[in-house]
């Protein structure tokens, strides 16, 4: 993930960039998918949870994230985390989501 700004071991620390779009808060936590960060998009100033992942067929992916963000156009359910945009580039990608505290 050198190009989305990852520290050694993988990791974003805050006040470092995720991508040209984000700015890193915190590290949230890791899962299967990789990290989460809550993170501040450097336009709005909006802040959102961050997921940064290297993985097989990321194209293959963010075709599919693409795709649950417009269905989630079409739904406005208060739990729902609806994901917000997507990106990505050679094996890497990233998706930002409403941040919910908790």
């Amino acid at each position: 993930m050198s190009h989305l700004g990852s520290m050694p071991g993988g990791r974003v620390e805050p006040g470092r960039a995720l991508t040209s779009q984000f700015q890193v808060l915190a590290h949230v936590g890791r899962g299967g998918l990789g990290d989460l960060y809550r993170a501040q998009a450097r336009a709005s100033g909006q802040v959102l949870a961050v997921r940064a992942t290297d993985i097989p067929d990321a194209d293959v992916v963010l075709e599919a994230i693409r795709d649950v963000i417009a269905l989630h156009d079409e739904f406005a359910h208060l739990p729902i985390a609806r994901i917000r945009l997507c990106g990505g580039a050679d094996g890497s990608m990233w998706y930002g989501m409403d941040y919910c505290e908790g």
